[in-house]
């Protein structure tokens, strides 16, 4: 009887450990999913955290030997050779890492220059920031000196997009119009001549502008009325006009014939 007694003892304990085991994992769950629950009906916690302050991957633009990464937030990262500190670092360092790219946020269009020499980021207010080779007055900031850190353009507000040529840069503006500055030795800015401009200019007689198509040396304006205007080396013809001579207008006039 005494045995009995004891065995009966000892299985009840081991039926009361296996059952006080469960209980506690079944509290367990109960506390992690009363907490999971509640950190998403007060916003509270890490998963929102998570899930809120890492940027994303916006777009990523290759550039010669050079690489760029849009951010969703409005940052940029950069990466690559920066020859000319087109990689708005601070200097002309190779970088083998996507490296933040500081003072420059907002942004909404990056557009490196054709010949990947110069960079050029379009804010959200209208304003651009630029940056690299310089040597043709392409930056716009009145001069011809090299930067390697974005720096603004005095006194452009208004862009609605930006655009390129070898050594030549485009803003289309919010009203239609054009500016533009950089090389110009086959009248490819439109400004009537091929002398070098070092500060965005505004394009006498073009407005209406609803788009810019541009290659190395020659540029066309798709009009809001469906027209063409174009400008710019003409070697082979690629103006279509009807001549191959260099055309240095788009507007209309005597010396320009306008699609």
């Amino acid at each position: 009887m005494k045995r009995f007694s004891f065995s009966c003892g000892v299985m009840l304990r081991k039926v009361m450990k296996k059952s006080l085991k469960k209980t506690k994992k079944v509290i367990s769950l109960l506390l992690i999913f009363t907490l999971l629950f509640t950190s998403l009906l007060t916003g509270i916690g890490p998963i929102k955290a998570s899930a809120t302050s890492i940027p994303c991957l916006q777009t990523l633009i290759p550039s010669g030997n050079d690489f760029y990464a849009l951010m969703s937030d409005g940052t940029v990262k950069s990466r690559g050779y920066n020859t000319y500190g087109e990689l708005g670092l601070g200097n002309t360092y190779y970088y083998d890492t996507f490296t933040t790219v500081p003072g420059l946020s907002g942004v909404i269009q990056l557009l490196p220059a054709r010949e990947g020499d110069g960079t050029y980021a379009l804010l959200s207010n209208g304003t651009v920031m630029v940056c690299g080779h310089n040597s043709y007055g392409e930056l716009g900031l009145g001069n011809t000196n090299q930067y390697t850190s974005f720096t603004a353009v005095s006194g452009l507000t208004g862009v609605a997009k930006l655009f390129s040529t070898d050594f030549s840069v485009y803003a289309l503006m919010s009203d239609g119009t054009v500016k533009d500055c950089g090389y110009n030795y086959y009248g490819q800015l439109g400004q009537g001549n091929t002398m070098q401009y070092n500060s965005f200019t505004t394009v006498s007689g073009l407005s209406g502008v609803r788009e810019l198509i541009t290659y190395c040396y020659d540029v066309s304006a798709l009009m809001n009325d469906g027209t063409v205007k174009s400008c710019g080396q003409n070697y082979n013809g690629e103006l279509g006009v009807g001549y191959t001579s260099n055309r240095l207008c788009v507007a209309e006039s005597n010396n320009c014939i306008c699609l």
